[in-house]
């Protein structure tokens, strides 16, 4: 496989290289392909659990204040969104 790299990072590969902390470029894309991926699996960990959380306080609210479920997730939802933005 062949990738080409911005004079930046293969400046800063290189620089990685250097310090001694990695033996070749291949080590520092692996190490850096690693972290993505930890990066993408922890985001989608929390994007589950969201879920999970909102679930359950949209049942919760609903049953302890008569509010039709899908209205509560919906007011949760939004709440998020506002909240992110």
């Amino acid at each position: 496989m062949n990738v080409s790299l911005s004079i930046p990072l293969e400046e800063y590969i290189q620089k990685k290289v250097s310090s001694g902390l990695y033996n070749s470029a291949s080590e520092v894309i692996r190490e850096g392909l690693r972290s993505l991926q930890e990066k993408e699996l922890e985001k989608e960990r929390k994007e589950k659990l969201d879920t999970l959380l909102i679930e359950r306080l949209a049942k919760y609210e609903a049953g302890e204040k008569g509010i039709p479920l899908e209205e509560v997730r919906s007011s949760i939802l939004q709440s998020l969104k506002e909240a992110r933005t």
